[in-house]
Protein backbone atom coordinates (compact mmCIF):
# COMPACT_ATOMS: atom_id res chain seq x y z
CA UNK A 1 0.00 0.00 0.00
CA UNK A 2 2.73 2.49 0.91
CA UNK A 3 4.76 1.99 -2.32
CA UNK A 4 1.58 2.34 -4.37
CA UNK A 5 0.81 5.57 -2.51
CA UNK A 6 4.27 6.95 -3.30
CA UNK A 7 3.96 5.89 -6.93
CA UNK A 8 0.48 7.38 -7.31
CA UNK A 9 1.83 10.73 -6.11
CA UNK A 10 5.27 10.94 -7.72
CA UNK A 11 4.58 9.58 -11.22
CA UNK A 12 1.91 12.17 -12.19
CA UNK A 13 4.11 14.96 -10.81
CA UNK A 14 7.11 13.71 -12.78
CA UNK A 15 5.07 13.42 -15.97
CA UNK A 16 3.66 16.92 -15.49
CA UNK A 17 7.10 18.43 -14.98
CA UNK A 18 8.56 16.71 -18.04
CA UNK A 19 5.68 17.30 -20.48
CA UNK A 20 4.81 20.32 -22.60
CA UNK A 21 2.06 22.61 -21.28
CA UNK A 22 -0.19 22.00 -24.29
CA UNK A 23 -0.05 18.21 -23.87
CA UNK A 24 0.33 17.99 -20.10
CA UNK A 25 -3.20 16.76 -19.44
CA UNK A 26 -2.90 13.98 -22.00
CA UNK A 27 0.53 12.89 -20.78
CA UNK A 28 -0.50 12.80 -17.12
CA UNK A 29 -3.66 10.95 -18.12
CA UNK A 30 -1.47 8.25 -19.66
CA UNK A 31 -0.52 7.24 -16.11
CA UNK A 32 -4.07 6.19 -15.25
CA UNK A 33 -4.55 4.74 -18.72
CA UNK A 34 -1.56 2.43 -18.37
CA UNK A 35 -2.55 1.44 -14.84
CA UNK A 36 -5.92 0.25 -16.13
CA UNK A 37 -4.28 -1.28 -19.20
CA UNK A 38 -2.12 -3.27 -16.79
CA UNK A 39 -5.28 -4.54 -15.11
CA UNK A 40 -6.63 -5.59 -18.51
CA UNK A 41 -3.39 -7.41 -19.28
CA UNK A 42 -3.45 -9.06 -15.86
CA UNK A 43 -6.97 -10.35 -16.50
CA UNK A 44 -5.89 -11.76 -19.86
CA UNK A 45 -2.89 -13.52 -18.32
CA UNK A 46 -4.96 -14.82 -15.40
CA UNK A 47 -7.53 -16.20 -17.81
CA UNK A 48 -4.83 -17.89 -19.89
CA UNK A 49 -3.02 -19.43 -16.88
CA UNK A 50 -6.25 -20.35 -15.11
CA UNK A 51 -6.52 -23.67 -16.93
CA UNK A 52 -3.08 -24.86 -15.77
CA UNK A 53 -2.81 -27.00 -12.66
CA UNK A 54 -0.31 -24.57 -11.06
CA UNK A 55 -1.54 -21.54 -12.93
CA UNK A 56 -1.57 -19.34 -9.84
CA UNK A 57 2.24 -19.59 -9.73
CA UNK A 58 2.50 -18.08 -13.19
CA UNK A 59 -0.05 -15.40 -12.31
CA UNK A 60 2.10 -14.23 -9.41
CA UNK A 61 5.40 -14.79 -11.23
CA UNK A 62 4.53 -12.54 -14.14
CA UNK A 63 4.01 -9.68 -11.70
CA UNK A 64 7.70 -9.87 -10.84
CA UNK A 65 8.62 -9.84 -14.55
CA UNK A 66 6.76 -6.59 -15.19
CA UNK A 67 8.17 -5.07 -12.00
CA UNK A 68 11.69 -5.85 -13.20
CA UNK A 69 10.93 -4.26 -16.57
CA UNK A 70 9.72 -1.12 -14.81
CA UNK A 71 12.80 -1.00 -12.61
CA UNK A 72 15.10 -1.18 -15.65
CA UNK A 73 13.05 1.46 -17.47
CA UNK A 74 13.17 3.86 -14.53
CA UNK A 75 16.96 3.76 -14.56
CA UNK A 76 16.88 5.21 -18.10
CA UNK A 77 14.61 8.16 -17.28
CA UNK A 78 16.07 11.68 -17.07
CA UNK A 79 15.68 13.87 -14.00
CA UNK A 80 12.85 16.37 -13.98
CA UNK A 81 13.98 19.79 -15.34
CA UNK A 82 12.08 21.55 -12.57
CA UNK A 83 13.80 19.45 -9.91
CA UNK A 84 17.22 20.16 -11.44
CA UNK A 85 16.56 23.92 -11.55
CA UNK A 86 15.45 23.81 -7.94
CA UNK A 87 18.80 22.23 -7.06
CA UNK A 88 20.65 24.90 -9.02
CA UNK A 89 21.75 22.52 -11.80
CA UNK A 90 20.59 24.72 -14.67
CA UNK A 91 22.96 23.22 -17.23
CA UNK A 92 21.64 19.71 -16.61
CA UNK A 93 18.05 21.01 -16.69
CA UNK A 94 18.67 22.68 -20.06
CA UNK A 95 20.22 19.48 -21.41
CA UNK A 96 17.16 17.49 -20.30
CA UNK A 97 14.84 20.00 -21.97
CA UNK A 98 16.83 19.74 -25.18
CA UNK A 99 16.57 15.97 -24.98
CA UNK A 100 12.81 16.10 -24.37
CA UNK A 101 11.83 19.04 -26.56
CA UNK A 102 14.57 19.49 -29.13
CA UNK A 103 15.91 23.03 -29.46
CA UNK A 104 12.64 25.01 -29.44
CA UNK A 105 12.13 27.71 -26.77
CA UNK A 106 14.16 25.87 -24.16
CA UNK A 107 15.54 29.08 -22.64
CA UNK A 108 12.03 30.49 -22.39
CA UNK A 109 10.78 27.38 -20.62
CA UNK A 110 13.76 27.55 -18.26
CA UNK A 111 12.75 31.10 -17.35
CA UNK A 112 9.17 29.99 -16.78
CA UNK A 113 10.39 27.24 -14.46
CA UNK A 114 12.48 29.77 -12.48
CA UNK A 115 9.50 32.12 -12.19
CA UNK A 116 7.26 29.28 -11.01
CA UNK A 117 9.79 28.26 -8.38
CA UNK A 118 10.10 31.87 -7.18
CA UNK A 119 6.32 32.05 -6.82
CA UNK A 120 6.32 28.75 -4.98
CA UNK A 121 8.93 30.08 -2.55
CA UNK A 122 6.60 32.97 -1.68
CA UNK A 123 3.45 30.87 -1.27
CA UNK A 124 0.80 31.67 1.30
CA UNK A 125 1.02 30.21 4.77
CA UNK A 126 -1.41 27.52 5.86
CA UNK A 127 -3.43 30.06 7.83
CA UNK A 128 -3.69 32.36 4.81
CA UNK A 129 -4.73 29.43 2.62
CA UNK A 130 -7.50 28.46 5.02
CA UNK A 131 -8.76 32.04 5.00
CA UNK A 132 -8.75 32.30 1.20
CA UNK A 133 -12.21 31.42 -0.12
CA UNK A 134 -11.17 30.67 -3.75
CA UNK A 135 -8.32 28.46 -2.58
CA UNK A 136 -10.59 26.63 -0.18
CA UNK A 137 -13.14 26.05 -2.95
CA UNK A 138 -10.46 24.59 -5.22
CA UNK A 139 -9.07 22.50 -2.35
CA UNK A 140 -12.53 21.23 -1.45
CA UNK A 141 -13.30 20.21 -5.02
CA UNK A 142 -9.96 18.44 -5.46
CA UNK A 143 -10.11 16.66 -2.10
CA UNK A 144 -13.77 15.81 -2.62
CA UNK A 145 -13.10 14.15 -5.97
CA UNK A 146 -10.28 12.09 -4.49
CA UNK A 147 -12.45 11.08 -1.53
CA UNK A 148 -15.38 10.10 -3.74
CA UNK A 149 -13.11 7.95 -5.89
CA UNK A 150 -12.34 5.89 -2.79
CA UNK A 151 -15.77 5.99 -1.13
CA UNK A 152 -17.68 4.71 -4.18
CA UNK A 153 -15.65 1.51 -3.93
CA UNK A 154 -14.18 1.45 -7.43
CA UNK A 155 -10.92 -0.05 -6.15
CA UNK A 156 -12.81 -2.93 -4.56
CA UNK A 157 -14.73 -3.55 -7.77
CA UNK A 158 -11.55 -3.47 -9.87
CA UNK A 159 -9.53 -5.73 -7.57
CA UNK A 160 -12.25 -8.28 -6.76
CA UNK A 161 -14.39 -8.08 -9.90
CA UNK A 162 -13.84 -11.78 -10.74
CA UNK A 163 -14.85 -12.86 -7.23
CA UNK A 164 -17.86 -10.53 -7.25
CA UNK A 165 -19.01 -11.90 -10.60
CA UNK A 166 -18.57 -15.50 -9.47
CA UNK A 167 -20.54 -14.90 -6.27
CA UNK A 168 -23.24 -13.30 -8.42
CA UNK A 169 -23.59 -16.60 -10.28
CA UNK A 170 -21.43 -16.06 -13.36
CA UNK A 171 -19.34 -19.19 -13.92
CA UNK A 172 -17.64 -21.36 -11.33
CA UNK A 173 -18.65 -24.85 -10.30
CA UNK A 174 -20.42 -23.90 -7.11
CA UNK A 175 -17.77 -25.07 -4.63
CA UNK A 176 -16.57 -21.56 -3.80
CA UNK A 177 -13.21 -22.00 -5.48
CA UNK A 178 -11.92 -20.50 -8.70
CA UNK A 179 -8.96 -22.87 -9.08
CA UNK A 180 -10.41 -26.37 -9.21
CA UNK A 181 -10.45 -29.48 -11.35
CA UNK A 182 -13.52 -28.50 -13.37
CA UNK A 183 -12.24 -25.09 -14.26
CA UNK A 184 -14.47 -22.25 -15.35
CA UNK A 185 -12.69 -18.95 -16.00
CA UNK A 186 -15.81 -17.07 -17.06
CA UNK A 187 -15.64 -14.64 -14.07
CA UNK A 188 -12.07 -13.73 -15.03
CA UNK A 189 -12.98 -13.08 -18.64
CA UNK A 190 -16.06 -11.09 -17.62
CA UNK A 191 -13.91 -8.94 -15.31
CA UNK A 192 -12.38 -7.52 -18.48
CA UNK A 193 -15.60 -5.53 -18.91
CA UNK A 194 -14.94 -3.44 -15.78
CA UNK A 195 -11.33 -2.64 -16.59
CA UNK A 196 -12.13 -2.19 -20.28
CA UNK A 197 -14.93 0.31 -19.58
CA UNK A 198 -12.67 2.29 -17.23
CA UNK A 199 -9.91 2.29 -19.86
CA UNK A 200 -12.36 3.67 -22.43
CA UNK A 201 -13.46 6.40 -20.03
CA UNK A 202 -9.85 7.42 -19.41
CA UNK A 203 -9.16 7.66 -23.14
CA UNK A 204 -12.17 9.94 -23.58
CA UNK A 205 -11.01 12.08 -20.68
CA UNK A 206 -7.55 12.36 -22.20
CA UNK A 207 -8.98 13.65 -25.46
CA UNK A 208 -11.05 16.27 -23.67
CA UNK A 209 -8.59 17.39 -20.97
CA UNK A 210 -6.36 19.53 -23.17
CA UNK A 211 -9.19 20.71 -25.45
CA UNK A 212 -11.97 21.52 -23.02
CA UNK A 213 -9.99 21.91 -19.80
Amino acid sequence: GIPIGFESHTVPVYLAECSKPDTRGTVVGCFNAFVVFGQILASLLDGAFFYLDDGWRFMLGFGAVFSLMQLVGMACLPESPRWLVRRGEDDKALAVLQHLRGSVNNEREMEEIREALDEQASELSLRQILRSRPVMYALGVGAGIMALQQLVGINTVMYYSATILKNAGFGGNGDGKLCCCEKDAMPIWLSLSTSGSQFLGILIGQKLSDRVG
